[in-house]
């Protein structure tokens, strides 16, 4: 049984399983019910990952190991038994020997996955989509955070791209592998998990409820500012999200939308086979939307085609990107952008350009490795540097602000950094607030004008309904003060 997994960011928005193959991504996990893997073909079609000279490239004789390695092995295995002190358990000593063995390989990317690894990415494939709602990466020690999930409990939660995790439920996790990470995350509906996370150089700590993750990745809306323009948010692109679009499209034509910006900020991947088709909607036939490159069949190019459907759209558009937009989104920009379909505008992606297989080593255990690499139509690798949007545009600093747990309490005389927070916070929503980190009468009273305004007791504490009412303004805010989206907006005008 073989297991091909594409891109780390993929995001898959159920499970598919075709002869004993079953697609998703591995070393960036969803948190959904497992923090489920969310990654299914990623950015390569099945037919190129499973075709049978790779196959056949990947399986081929193993007469060719070095003796080295078998000599090696071998006294190292008899010189423990015999000499060891302590008693030794086979198993951990194969584990070892092939974790050890696959490291050489000096890629984060390329793992062997033990039997607790391989069973927790077994499950993950049959879990409900239930959980945190978060795309995860390891990055040496630490476990990443790649992108909430759109209306997850983590978006809801705080939690932002590039934080790390550093403890779960009171355990410290720094060094543990992904995949232990993920079997201590996930759980039921209505289950809570606390999590302590770092952002820059502080550390909050926040209470997540688990929740049914939405399967709807497309939401449509017409531009407040201008009715001709309709804006569609993509959160993934999955199973569905062709049909999703498709009818978008077709509800803001009826409303007399004459243009899009099509949003994929924080969008972490998703199906090839979704990307592909949505590609092809915005483009002539016979372009080359991306590339694939790998040992066994070097470069692969891919076309758009009519057999991908009929439905297009010719209108005008611009795409929206930031950090959290990676693989599938990147071949979605790179591919609209390089065909000078669309101008960018954001932030600079994510940048991952690799896809990876997982090879069943045994019946309980397995090895990831990076067989293959995307390329943009021109040719582009946009893996660590990610795709530069033609727009620059930032959001504003107050967006940027770190999460405050509603079950921590601030109040008069404390000095912290989770104070200046606030303060930042309170002056962001026009509290006059002086950025002391001293919790001093000045904040006090600004927190009481924020509590009158919000019809709450007025304690001049923050915490509990308090928090999470700053919390909900300040996100209302960021959503009317969408710098980039404005931009995207105005050049759309002007054409």
């Amino acid at each position: 049984m073989e297991e091909e997994f594409l891109e780390e960011k993929e995001i898959q928005t159920g499970h598919e399983k075709k002869k004993g193959i079953i697609h998703l991504s591995v070393s960036k996990f969803i948190m959904i019910l497992l923090v489920t893997v969310l990654g299914s073909v990623g950015v390569t079609c099945a037919a190129m990952i499973a075709s049978a000279q790779l196959q056949t490239h990947m399986l081929s004789s193993t007469s060719n190991l070095p003796p080295k390695l078998i000599e090696g092995l071998s006294k190292s295995y008899t010189l423990l038994k015999n000499a060891y002190m302590g008693d030794l358990d086979d198993q951990k000593l194969i584990d070892g020997a092939l974790s050890g063995f696959v490291s050489g390989a000096e890629d984060t990317y390329t793992t062997y996955l033990n039997e607790k690894e391989f069973s927790a990415l077994m499950q993950a494939t049959d879990s409900t989509l239930e959980g945190i709602g978060v795309e995860v990466e390891q990055v040496g020690e630490y476990i990443r955070v790649v992108s909430p999930y759109g209306e997850s409990p983590a978006a809801k939660a705080g939690l932002q791209t590039n934080d790390l995790f550093v403890e779960v439920n009171g355990e410290n996790i720094v060094g543990k592998s992904i995949s232990e990470v993920v079997t201590l995350i996930r759980g039921k509906k209505g289950t809570s998990v606390t999590l302590k996370m770092k952002r820059g150089n502080s550390e909050y700590t926040v209470s997540v409820v688990r929740d049914k993750i939405s399967l709807t990745t497309v939401k449509h809306e017409l531009d407040k500012t201008n009715q001709n323009v309709g804006i569609v948010r993509i959160s993934s692109f999955a199973k569905t999200t062709y049909d999703e679009l498709v009818e978008a499209v077709k509800d803001l034509r009826t409303k007399g939308v004459t243009s899009f910006v099509i949003d994929v900020r924080s969008n972490p991947g998703g199906l090839l086979d979704s990307v592909q088709k949505i590609v092809n909607m915005f483009v002539e036939p016979n372009k080359v939307i991306f590339e694939m490159e790998n040992k066994a069949e070097g470069i692969q190019k891919v076309f758009s085609s009519e057999s991908l459907g009929s439905f297009k759209v010719t209108e005008p558009i611009t795409i929206l990107i930031d950090k959290g937009s990676a693989s599938a989104s990147e071949i979605f920009a790179g591919a609209l952008s390089d065909l000078g379909r669309a101008k960018l505008v954001g932030e600079t992606s994510f940048g991952k350009g690799t896809a990876q297989t997982v090879q069943q080593l045994s019946a309980e255990t397995g090895i990831k490795i990076t067989y293959s690499k995307w390329l943009t139509p021109n040719g582009t690798w946009v893996h660590k540097t990610g795709i530069k949007p033609d727009y620059e545009v930032a959001l504003p600093e107050y967006s940027k602000l770190s999460f405050i747990n509603p079950d921590d309490v601030h109040q008069s005389g404390e000095s912290s950094d989770s104070v200046l927070n606030i303060q930042k916070l309170l002056r962001a929503l026009d509290y006059g607030a002086h950025l002391t980190g001293t919790y001093d009468d000045e904040t006090v009273q600004a927190v009481k004008q924020f509590q009158k305004s919000a019809q709450l007791e007025e304690t001049g504490v923050v915490s509990g309904d308090t928090t999470r009412a700053l919390l909900k303004t300040l996100r209302e805010k960021i959503i009317q003060n969408d710098t980039q989206l404005q931009k995207a907006v105005e050049l759309l005008n002007e054409k």
